[in-house]
C-alpha cells in the first residue's frame, strides 16, 4: 500500500461567504463529463460550482446575491395577446408586445436600454427564457457597463395599453429575481464573481439549502441533486445546470396534492417546477417509510442513465430522472448511511450506520465483499472502478482515506491519504469525491478554515488550464546585517510550472523607479510543478549593501500563463506593494566605562550601558542545573525573584547544593552579592523523616512566596522537626521564615486544626494555599480544606487569616454567621495550577486589615465566580458585588489600601459589566460593559487597562477584543487585540495561552509600571503595521508591545530592527496548547509574583526573543533582549542600536552564542540588574550546565587568572569562553555571500537562512538522568 500525505496540487476556496469562499462544506460531487466541482456550502446555505482547476463559476441558493447585482431577473408574460411595460429605477418603457423579441429592434433589451435610468452606459442584456404555449419568458442581466457590480434594484412589470389576455391560468406580467418563480422576497438565485456573493438563508423552502444537507450528486447532463437529512426536512431537490429548481421528492413534498382527497402517494411525494407554475405548493419532506419517502441515511448517487439512488433505512431507493419512484433494493437489518454506484459492477458501495467496513453490493443487492475500514464516514467511486473510503478523524487529530481497487476478494488498500492538521489547526474531512482525471477531492473544515483539497494529477484532459499569471502573495526580509540581506516570497504559480522570479531593489522606492538592482541576475525557477497554491521561493541574498540604510524591494514573477507581475497583489500592468528593510548601522567603539572597564572582558565587552556579566549561581551545583522539574500537571515549580535593590535573588533548582540540609523535589536558594561575587545559601529546612506529603504533594514546590526585599519567605513543611512553636504535628504547616535575621527563624501560620481527624497523607489539594500577606509580612491569608464539621469526603475550602500567632476564619457573612460553603480570597483558586490560578491582586490590604473574598470559588481553572465580600479588621463584613447585582461576580483586583476594588458581573468566562467599588461610599459604579478581563492596574487603581468587546467613544471594533485605559474617569482606546491575545482556558478544554487578560496569573503576561504611564503586553495583531507573520509557518507571531499613556503611542519593542519577518517558535503552553510567538514577556510564576520585565520608570523592557533580532545573535535559539527608551543611559536617536521600527534602542543581553535557550528570569526595579538563565559558560570559571547570570550596569568581578582543569569523570565541562566578542567594523562586503568566520572553539552552521557560529560539542562528562527526564519548564516553551 502506498501511503501519501494530503499534499494537494490545488486548494479550492477559503473560509468566508464571498464568491469562491466556503463555510463548512458537507458534501462534494463532480460532473462526470466536464469535471466541474459542486460543493454543499452548508454554512453559506448554497451550492458552489468550480471548474476542475478550481476557478469559481457560480453559486446558487436563497438570497446568495447581494440584492439584485448582476443576477438574472426573469420576466414572465403569461399571455397570447396584448401589451406590457417594464419599469426600473423610476423609468418606464413604452408598450411592448406580449411576445416582443428579447434583443434587436423593438425588443425588450432595446426598450430597457432606452430608459434614462439605464441608458448612461447601463448595457442591460436580455436573452430568451424557457416559456410555454401560453407564456413568454425573458432573462435580463445587468452584466456590463456602469451598472455592473452595483446593487441595482428589481425591475417591475405591468400591463400595457392593450391588456394582456390568453394566459393560463390567468394573464399576468411578473418579474422574479429568483428561479423558483417567486416575485420578490426570499427565494432562489445565483451569483458569480462579477455579481459578488453572500451567505444565503437556510430553510425548507423551494430551492433552499438546509443546514443539514449531507448528500450531493451530479448526473451526466449536469443536473444537481441535493439531499437534506434534517429531522423536519427529508427530501431530495434537483436543479438544472444553471441552478434553477426542477423538482423535489420526499414525503408529502407536494403540499397541494397532500391536501387534496384521492391523490396517490406518488403524487404527494413529488413536486416539480411545472406544478409550481400551475399553482401547486412545494413543502419540506416528512419522515416516512413509503415509496419516495425517507427516514434515515445521508448518501445519494446517480448512474450513467440518470437514475438516482438514495440511502435509507433497510433499503436503497431508486428514482427515475423525472423524480418518479422506480424501485427499492432491500437491505434487511441495516441502516444504509452512504451509497455510491460501483462503476466496475454496476452495483453499489454502501456503509451501514454503527458498523465498520464498507460493502460492495451487486445490482440485486447481494453483498460481494467488505472493504476493511474501522470507522467509515464517506464514500467515492472512481471512473476506473476504484473505491475510496474516508475514515473518522482519529483522536490524534488525523484521519485517512483508503483507496481500494474494487476487486473481490479484497486485498490491502492500494493507497492511503492521511488527513493531517493545517498549521496548528486540526482539520476534519467532511466529504470526498473523484473525477475522470483521477483526482481525489476532499472537503476540509476546521476552526477558521474551509476548503477543498485536490489530490492527484492536474486535470489537463478535462479542460485547458487557465491562462493566469503568477500571484505574489507575500514578500519579506529574513535577515539584514551591515552589508547584506536575505529576502523571500510566497508565489502562487497558478498551474504554470515554468514560473520564474527575481528581486529588484534599491535605496529609493520601487514605485518611483528607485529599484535598479536585481538578484539573482538570471531569474530563478520556482520549481513548483503544475499546482495552484502559494509556495516559498528560495532565499535570495542581496549583497553589497551599505550599513544603516533603508532599502526597498519587490519580487517580480512571470510564467507562460502571463506576467510579469511585480510586488504583493500585483497584476499585469498594475504593480503591487513593495517591501523594505534596514541594514544594521555600522559598529562604533563605545566610550569606556570608568568604574568597571576592567571587568568588561570577553562577552561582557559587547553589553550596553557598561553592563558586565556576573555568575550568580555557584560553580559547584552537585552536577546539576538551575532549573526545576514539572509538577503532575506539567507546569513549572520554580520561584525566581529578584530583590528590590538587585543585591539578591531567590531561585529554584531540582538539585540540592550550597549546603542543603535536605534534598527535596524543588530546592530554593537565596543568592546575595558581595564584593567578591555571589554567594548562595539553601533555604530548605532539615527533614527528620518521610513526612505526610502524598505523591502529588511531593512534586510541588514547598516555597510559596517572598517579600519584595527577600527577607521573608513563606513555605510549607510536612516533616519533623516542627520549625516553630504552635505548628501542628503531622500536618503540612505553613511558615513564615525570616531570612535576614542573624539567625534565621520561622513563625507558624497554621496553628489550629480545622478538621478532625487529620488525614495520614496530604495530597496537593489538601495543602495550605497562601493567598496573600501584608506589607510587613505579619499577617497572611491562606486556604485550607476542610471547614470544621465537614462530612467525610466533603471537599470544602475556606479562607483563614493568621496574625500574631492566631488563626481566624475570614469567610464570615455580614450577619456574623460563618459561610457554609467554599470560599477564597480575591477571585477564586483552582485545583490544576495550584498556587498559580487565583486572582488575588491586593486581596489583602498592605496593613492586613481588609480582605476581599468570594463565596463558592474553588473550581478547576480559577475561572469560577460567586458573591464578593470585604472583611474588615476581623470583625465586620461588607457586601461588595451585592451593591449592584444579585448574581455571581468575579473579583479582578483591589487597591493596595483596600479602599476600592474591581469586579466583573456575570459568569467568569463570559463578557460582562466591569464595576469599581468604593469603601468610602459603599457603592459600585459601572466602568464599561462587555468586559473580557483586566490587563493591568496600578496599586491605587488610578490607571486601569481593560479589554472590552464594546466600542467606547467611537473607537474599537464591536465584538472584538478592544484594549482601553481608564484614567481620571476618561476611557482611552489603546488597540484592538487578536482573539489569541485574550484566550483563556475553559472548563471543557484546559487549553490556556499566554494572554493579556488571563485571570490565572500563570498565563497573564501584560503589566503596567507602578505609575501606570507605561504598559507592556503581547499581541498577534500588527498594531504598528509591522509584518509579524511567521517566516516559516505564516501564522501571526505574538510580539511584545509598549504603550506610552502620556504620548498615547504604541511601540513594537520586539519587532526586528531590520524590518525582517519573525522566525518565531510554536510554544507549548502548559495545558498542551500551542502558541506562535516571536517573543514573550514572563507570566506569573505564582499567583503572588510575576517577574519584573519592565523598569519602574518604563524606560527599560526585558524580553525573551525566539528570533534573532541583531546580527550578533546567530544561534537561532531563544535569547534575552533589552529595549531602551531614547535618552536612557547611552541610547539616543543617533546610536547604532537605535531602531525606528522599535522607537528605541534594542540590545542583546545574553550572548547569542549559546547552544541552548537563554531565558529572562527577573530584573531590579531600576533595570540595573538583568537576570537570565543560560547553559553557556559565559565566564571562564563556569564549568557548564544551566546557571543564572546577572548582566549588571557597572557590574562585574575580577576573573580568575587560571581555571582548574576539568575532570570529565566528576564534572560536566565546557570550553573556556572565547576572546572578546567586539570586533572592529568590517569593510563593505563584495558581490556574493558575506564570509562568516567563527571564533576558536566554534564552527559554522546554517540555520534560518543565516550562517551561525555554534560551540563545538565537548565530551559531556557525567550528565544526570534528571536532566534527560525533566520537562524543562523554563518559560521558553518547548
Amino acid at each position: 500500500m502506498a501511503a501519501t500525505s494530503d499534499e494537494a496540487f490545488a486548494e479550492i476556496g477559503n473560509r468566508g461567504s464571498a464568491a469562491g469562499q466556503l463555510n463548512e462544506s458537507t458534501a462534494i460531487a463532480t460532473n462526470p463529463v466536464d469535471g466541474h466541482v459542486f460543493v454543499i456550502d452548508s454554512g453559506n446555505a448554497r451550492i458552489d460550482e468550480f471548474t476542475p482547476w478550481g476557478n469559481f463559476v457560480k453559486a446558487f441558493g436563497w438570497d446568495v446575491a447581494p440584492g439584485a447585482v448582476n443576477e438574472q431577473q426573469e420576466v414572465t408574460v403569461k399571455a397570447t395577446a396584448g401589451e406590457f411595460k417594464l419599469s426600473f429605477a423610476g423609468s418606464t418603457t413604452s408598450d411592448l408586445e406580449w411576445n416582443a423579441p428579447p434583443s434587436g429592434p423593438g425588443s425588450v433589451e432595446a426598450a430597457l436600454n432606452a430608459l434614462s435610468s439605464v441608458s448612461s452606459g447601463g448595457n442591460v442584456s436580455v436573452e430568451e427564457g424557457v416559456g410555454d404555449s401560453s407564456s413568454t419568458r425573458y432573462v435580463v442581466s445587468f452584466s456590463g457597463g456602469s451598472l455592473a457590480g452595483v446593487n441595482v434594484g428589481q425591475i417591475s412589470a405591468a400591463e400595457g395599453t392593450i391588456p394582456l389576455s390568453g394566459g393560463t391560468p390567468a394573464s399576468s406580467a411578473t418579474v422574479a429575481t429568483r428561479a423558483d418563480g417567486t416575485p420578490g422576497g426570499p427565494g432562489l438565485e445565483s451569483c458569480t464573481l462579477e455579481s459578488g456573493c453572500q451567505a444565503g438563508s437556510k430553510g425548507p423552502g423551494v430551492g433552499q439549502i438546509e443546514e443539514s444537507s449531507p448528500g450531493l450528486a451530479v448526473d451526466a447532463a449536469g443536473n444537481i441533486y441535493v439531499r437534506s437529512a434534517y429531522e423536519l426536512d427529508r427530501r431530495v431537490q434537483k436543479f438544472d445546470p444553471a441552478g434553477r429548481f426542477l423538482l423535489t421528492l420526499g414525503g408529502e413534498v407536494n403540499e397541494t396534492k397532500s391536501n387534496e382527497a384521492g391523490t396517490t402517494e406518488a403524487e404527494r411525494n413529488l413536486c416539480t417546477a411545472a406544478q409550481i407554475e400551475a399553482g401547486n405548493v412545494c413543502a419540506a419532506g416528512t419522515f416516512g417509510a413509503g415509496q419516495g419517502q425517507f427516514s434515515s441515511g445521508r448518501g445519494i448517487a446517480v448512474n450513467a442513465t440518470g437514475e438516482v439512488f438514495v440511502a435509507d433505512l433497510e433499503r436503497i431507493q431508486t428514482f427515475r430522472p423525472d423524480g418518479s419512484f422506480k424501485a427499492q433494493l432491500p437491505v434487511p437489518g441495516k441502516e444504509v448511511k452512504q451509497v455510491q454506484v460501483d462503476a466496475a459492477t454496476g452495483g453499489f458501495v454502501a456503509t451501514f450506520a454503527g458498523e465498520p467496513d464498507a460493502h460492495t453490493l451487486s445490482p440485486a443487492g447481494v453483498e460481494l465483499c467488505s472493504l476493511p475500514v474501522s470507522e467509515p464516514e464517506f464514500l467515492a467511486s472512481g471512473s476506473n472502478g476504484h473505491i475510496y473510503v474516508g475514515s473518522e478523524v482519529e483522536s490524534s487529530g488525523s484521519g485517512k482515506i483508503l483507496e481500494f481497487d474494487g476487486t473481490c476478494p479484497v486485498g490491502s488498500p492500494t493507497s492511503e491519504t492521511v488527513i493531517t492538521q493545517k498549521g496548528d489547526t486540526s482539520i476534519s474531512a467532511n466529504g470526498i469525491a473523484t473525477n475522470s482525471a483521477g483526482d481525489l477531492l476532499i472537503a476540509r473544515n476546521g476552526v477558521g478554515i474551509s476548503f477543498i483539497s485536490v489530490n492527484g494529477p492536474p486535470p489537463l484532459g478535462l479542460e485547458p488550464r487557465p491562462k493566469v499569471s503568477p500571484s505574489i502573495t507575500a514578500q519579506f526580509a529574513l535577515f539584514a546585517d551591515e552589508h547584506s540581506a536575505v529576502v523571500r516570497a510566497q508565489i502562487n504559480p497558478n498551474f504554470w510550472e515554468d514560473t520564474a522570479y527575481f528581486v529588484e531593489y534599491g535605496i529609493e522606492k520601487c514605485s518611483g523607479g528607485g529599484c535598479t538592482l536585481k538578484q539573482p541576475p538570471t531569474p530563478s525557477q520556482l520549481g513548483a510543478g503544475i499546482v495552484r497554491k502559494p509556495l516559498p521561493t528560495a532565499d535570495v541574498e542581496l549583497p553589497g549593501l551599505s550599513p544603516g540604510t533603508t532599502y526597498y524591494y519587490r519580487f517580480v514573477a512571470e510564467s507562460s500563463g502571463g506576467g510579469p507581475v511585480r510586488g504583493v497583489g500585483g497584476k499585469v500592468g498594475t504593480n503591487g506593494a513593495e517591501g523594505s528593510f534596514r541594514t544594521q548601522a555600522p559598529a562604533t567603539v563605545e566610550p569606556t566605562c570608568p568604574t568597571n572597564e576592567a571587568f568588561r572582558v570577553g562577552a561582557s565587552a559587547a553589553l550596553p550601558d557598561c553592563r558586565a556579566y556576573e555568575m550568580v549561581s555557584p560553580i559547584d551545583k552537585e552536577h546539576g542545573d538551575v532549573l526545576t522539574l514539572a509538577n503532575e500537571t506539567g507546569v513549572p515549580n520554580g520561584l525566581n525573584q529578584a530583590a528590590l535593590n538587585g543585591e539578591s535573588i531567590a531561585y529554584s533548582s531540582y538539585r540540592a547544593f550550597a549546603g542543603s540540609k535536605a534534598a527535596i523535589y524543588v530546592s530554593e536558594y537565596l543568592a546575595s552579592r558581595s564584593s567578591e561575587g555571589w554567594i548562595s545559601e539553601s533555604l530548605a529546612p532539615a527533614r527528620g523523616g518521610e513526612g505526610v506529603f502524598g505523591d502529588s504533594a511531593k512534586i510541588q514546590s514547598n516555597f510559596k512566596a517572598f517579600s519584595p526585599d527577600l527577607c521573608q519567605t513563606w513555605l510549607i513543611n510536612d516533616a519533623e522537626p516542627l520549625l516553630a512553636p504552635g505548628a501542628i504535628a503531622k500536618f503540612p504547616n505553613l511558615y513564615r521564615r525570616d531570612n535576614c535575621a542573624a539567625v534565621a527563624s520561622s513563625e507558624a501560620m497554621t496553628t489550629e486544626k480545622v478538621t478532625e481527624p487529620l488525614p495520614q497523607i496530604f495530597n496537593k489539594d489538601q495543602l495550605p494555599e497562601l493567598k496573600g500577606f501584608s506589607a510587613d509580612g505579619k499577617t497572611a491569608i491562606f486556604l485550607l480544606q476542610n471547614k470544621p464539621g465537614a462530612e467525610e469526603g466533603e471537599r470544602i475550602y475556606q479562607m483563614y487569616r493568621s496574625s500574631g500567632g492566631k488563626m481566624d476564619l475570614v469567610c464570615i457573612l455580614p450577619d456574623g454567621t460563618p459561610l457554609e460553603e467554599s470560599c477564597s480570597s480575591g477571585g477564586g483558586t483552582e485545583q490544576t495550577y495550584t498556587d498559580r490560578g487565583g486572582v488575588v491582586s491586593n486581596a489583602i490590604s498592605d496593613d492586613g486589615s481588609r480582605i476581599y473574598w468570594t463565596s463558592g470559588t474553588y473550581g478547576l481553572l480559577g475561572e469560577t465566580a460567586g458573591k464578593i465580600y470585604l472583611r474588615i479588621d476581623g470583625s465586620e463584613t461588607k457586601e461588595i458585588s451585592g451593591t449592584v447585582t444579585t448574581s455571581e461576580a468575579q473579583f479582578l483586583g483591589a487597591s493596595a489600601d483596600g479602599s476600592s476594588a474591581l469586579f466583573k458581573g456575570g459568569p467568569s468566562l463570559a463578557p460582562g459589566p466591569l464595576y469599581r467599588y468604593s469603601l468610602d461610599s459603599e457603592s459600585s459604579v459601572e466602568i464599561a460593559g462587555q468586559v473580557i478581563g483586566i490587563a493591568g492596574a496600578t496599586d491605587d487603581l488610578s490607571y486601569v487597562y481593560f479589554v472590552s468587546e464594546e466600542t467606547i467613544g467611537g473607537k474599537g471594533v464591536t465584538g472584538e477584543a478592544n484594549l482601553y485605559l481608564l484614567h481620571d474617569g476618561e476611557r482611552t482606546f489603546v488597540a484592538t487585540l487578536s482573539a489569541g491575545d485574550v484566550r483563556r482556558p475553559t472548563f471543557q478544554n484546559d487549553n490556556g495561552a499566554y494572554s493579556d487578560v488571563a485571570n490565572q496569573p500563570f498565563f497573564h503576561v501584560a503589566k503596567t509600571t507602578p505609575n501606570g504611564r507605561n504598559f507592556i503586553f503581547i499581541s498577534g495583531n500588527p498594531l504598528t503595521g509591522f509584518d509579524n507573520a511567521d517566516a516559516a509557518s505564516g501564522e501571526p507571531d505574538e510580539e511584545v508591545f509598549r504603550y506610552d499613556a502620556d504620548a498615547n503611542q504604541i511601540n513594537c519593542i520586539s519587532c526586528s530592527p531590520a524590518g525582517a519577518r519573525p522566525q518565531g517558535r510554536n510554544l507549548v503552553v502548559p495545558g498542551e496548547a500551542r502558541q506562535w510567538a516571536a517573543a514573550m514577556i514572563p507570566a506569573g510564576q505564582t499567583q503572588l509574583y510575576t517577574p519584573r520585565a519592565q523598569s519602574d520608570d518604563g524606560d527599560r523592557v526585558f524580553f525573551t526573543s525566539y528570533t534573532d533580532l541583531l546580527p550578533r545573535d546567530r544561534n537561532g535559539l531563544a535569547d534575552v533582549y533589552e529595549w531602551e527608551a531614547v535618552n536612557t543611559e547611552r541610547c539616543t536617536a543617533a546610536s547604532p542600536a537605535f531602531s525606528a521600527f522599535n522607537s528605541g534602542c534594542v540590545y542583546l543581553i545574553s550572548t547569542g552564542d549559546s547552544t541552548a535557550d537563554s531565558v529572562f528570569v527577573d530584573s531590579s526595579p531600576d533595570g540595573r540588574d538583568a537576570f537570565f538563565s543560560t547553559e553557556e559558560s559565559i565566564l571562564r570559571q563556569d564549568p557548564g550546565e544551566i546557571d543564572i547570570y546577572d548582566a549588571r550596569v557597572g557590574g562585574g568581578f575580577e576573573q580568575p587568572s587560571e581555571v582548574k582543569s576539568c575532570d570529565f569523570t566528576t564534572l560536566p565541562c565546557q570550553a573556556a569562553a572565547p576572546a572578546p566578542a567586539y570586533r572592529a567594523p568590517s569593510p563593505p562586503a563584495s558581490e556574493g555571500n558575506p564570509t562568516v568566520r567563527c571564533p576558536r572553539g566554534k564552527h559554522k552552521v546554517t540555520k534560518k537562512a543565516r550562517p551561525h557560529c555554534v560551540r563545538r560539542k565537548k565530551h559531556p562528562g557525567k550528565r544526570h538522568s534528571e536532566k534527560k527526564k525533566a520537562h524543562q519548564t523554563r518559560r521558553a516553551g518547548k
